[in-house]
This record gives C-alpha cells, structure tokens and sequence, in this order.
C-alpha cells in the first residue's frame, strides 16, 4: 500500500458494479492510503458495494446513505464523510 494519500478522507459515489470508474478510483485511492466513505441508495446497492469490499479485502470503509436526488441527502453524505 502506497502513502500518497495517507490519512486523507474520500468520499466514493455512484458505485454501480465491478466495472465502475468509480470503484476503480476508489481501489486506487485505497492503495494510496486513503480513508473511505461510499454512497449507495437502497440496500441492494449496500449490499453490491459491502461484497467488492469484500472482495478487495478494504475493511477500513464508512457505508452512507444517500439519494442524490435530496440535497440534504447530500450534505450530509459530506458531513458524515470528514
């Protein structure tokens, strides 16, 4: 695991699968030591994004939930996220 990012806080949105742009910037900023924090919406999408962290082995994860729909969804996805 690098250092690049140690001790920074990123928020991950918009997680749909595997092949997400999302998750590849997140397993990325993970390997650079990066705190995270993922969106989702609706408990399939926890439950899509808890089985890649899984199966990335990331345990040192914050699961929000969030409709973006709702900007106090939003604010307080940031909020939650530092």
């Amino acid at each position: 695991m690098g250092g690049l990012l140690k001790d920074k806080n990123v928020l991950v949105m918009g997680i749909a699968n595997k092949w997400s742009i999302a998750w590849g910037i997140a397993k990325k900023f993970h390997e650079e030591g990066a705190k995270l924090a993922f969106t989702y919406f609706g408990q399939k999408s926890r439950d899509n994004i808890e089985k890649l962290l899984e199966e990335e082995g990331i345990s040192d994860k914050v699961l929000i939930s969030c409709d973006v729909t709702k900007d106090e969804d939003i604010e307080r996805a940031f909020r939650s996220s530092s």
